[in-house]
């Protein structure tokens, strides 16, 4: 065995698959009004997972999943995992462009999406079609040509494993192998630290491609089998709505959306029973306050990453700092280390944590790279320090990942779609600051004449819509030191 490598128990998706067949609750599509009872997920799980065979899916397959909020998600989800195939997770609005792009990059054979993308698929010259069962379990699946020399198949075979896109500790794009094991146990730290039990209402809003809501809503669900309530695009009237009728106990969120449920809301969202979580971006203090006074309830940040899982979720019992993301979570250990050239106060140290729930490591084209994990520790690229209460506070990252609203940019990604356009010689991606988040900038130095709404269109093409930069600059030149450094602080 490769020193990198994994042993293959650990690799296994039957804590998933075993979780799926004990799932004894139901789930709620609100876009479609749709009440999805445990046996019609499983007979569409196991239904699709027959045709995801008879289309040619084998072992260790990658699969570029994009596929939108719901029953749908799980069940494919489920289904490629029954199958052996090893889902690459991504965001349901993911261009074609990009979708291809992403399975030829990461030796995919398969794509999956929702039925709507199909047939742009299909236009694109890649072999498309709709696999239903019923009325609601409807996917596209589409086949790469592994002949296209971009086809990168050189990745090793994963059966079975869940893959994660992330920015890493370096900015650069990685995919974080997360098998069952793993994923179970970081479900289990949510049901432990939050109490959650069958006769709980989950309200999904954040992309269940996402970290944070795989976790503590996909998996979560299929543990603990509460009800899970889902939409594909926030909506504050739909969650006004799942309030009022569900009886929603358990509401993660980010902090944008907390702001837009304010409004309007007079005492609807009224319940200090429940329980509301923020993560993907700090939680202002003034968003934290407006919100009790109106809801009667605190909300807890909540701090994890794609590699680790969830960290630490803050108390329910009184208001924190707005840095302050609370204690390590059962089953989590969390160190700080100080560490040189960091940009922070003295008395902050780069995040270092340890866990059950943690990847398995990254996939290099040899296996898996675990070269991150040390002696289990693995540091996700934060800055932070405990307090006497032994409660967590962060102060910003080591790196150039772009947050915006919770969703991590890679600007070398966005970097790399620029440059395919042969009017642009040079393009730095970078962060803008707006309230509460950040935002996508490019400056471009241009090798021939070029607008801003040709950029525009070609990256809407090519990318996810929170990837597109919102700010473009054309430039003569770079700013650069006399080594050729960038010089960020005179980037417009």
């Amino acid at each position: 065995m490769h020193a990198g490598q994994v042993a293959a128990p650990l690799l296994s998706p039957e804590p998933i698959l075993s979780a799926a067949a004990a799932f004894r609750g139901r789930m709620i599509d609100l876009d479609r009004s749709l009440v999805i009872e445990a046996g019609d997920l499983a007979g569409a799980y196991h239904a699709l997972a027959k045709r995801l065979r008879r289309s040619g899916l084998l072992p260790g397959d990658r699969v570029v999943m994009g596929v939108g909020n719901g029953p749908l998600f799980i069940t494919t989800l489920v289904a490629i995992l029954e199958a052996g195939g090893a889902p690459l997770l991504v965001h349901a609005d993911t261009p074609p462009a990009e979708l291809q792009r992403t399975a030829n990059r990461f030796g995919a054979k398969f794509i999956a999406c929702d039925p709507q993308q199909h047939g742009k698929l299909r236009s694109a010259s890649v072999r498309a079609v709709v696999l239903s069962r019923g009325d609601w379990a409807c996917l596209g699946w589409a086949q790469m040509d592994e002949r296209n020399p971009l086809f990168q198949g050189e990745y090793p075979s994963l059966p079975g494993v869940p893959l994660h896109p992330t920015s890493g500790t370096t900015g650069e794009p990685k995919i974080a192998a997360r098998p069952g094991p793993c994923a179970v146990a970081e479900a289990q730290h949510y049901i432990e630290s939050i109490g959650i039990e069958a006769d709980d209402v989950i309200l999904n809003l954040t992309p269940m491609n996402h970290a944070y809501a795989y976790g503590l809503c996909v998996i979560v669900s299929l543990l603990a089998s509460p009800t899970l309530v889902s939409m594909r695009r926030f909506s504050p009237t739909l969650v006004h709505r799942a309030i009022a009728e569900l009886g929603i106990t358990v509401l993660p969120a980010v902090p944008v959306m907390l702001d837009m449920l304010l409004f309007g809301a007079s005492d609807r969202l009224y319940d200090p029973s429940r329980r509301i979580f923020t993560a993907g971006a700090p939680l202002p203090a003034r968003t934290a306050r407006n919100f009790r006074q109106v809801c009667g309830s605190v909300v807890r940040p909540l701090y994890g990453s794609t590699e680790t899982g969830v960290i630490a979720i803050a108390p329910g019992d009184h208001e924190t700092d707005a840095d302050c993301v609370g204690p390590p979570v059962n089953g989590v250990e969390v160190k700080t280390r100080a560490s040189e050239g960091t940009n922070c106060r003295e008395d902050f140290g780069r995040v270092y944590v340890r866990s059950s729930s943690m990847m398995a490591g990254y996939v290099a084209r040899w296996g898996l790279d675990r070269s991150h994990l040390v002696n289990g520790w693995f540091t996700p690229g934060d800055l932070g320090q405990f307090d006497r209460l032994g409660e967590l506070h962060l102060n910003g990252r080591e790196t150039d990942v772009i947050n915006v609203f919770g969703a991590k940019v890679v600007p070398s990604e966005v970097e790399e779609v620029l440059q395919m356009l042969p009017e642009v010689a040079e393009a730095k991606v970078y962060a803008g600051q707006s309230s509460g988040s950040q935002f996508v900038k490019a400056a471009i130095v241009a090798a021939s004449p070029i607008d801003g709404a040709k950029i525009r269109a070609h990256c809407k093409k090519h990318l996810v819509y929170y990837k597109q930069p919102e700010a473009i600059t054309l430039l003569d030149a770079l700013p650069r030191t006399p080594t050729g450094k960038i010089i960020r602080e005179r980037l417009p």
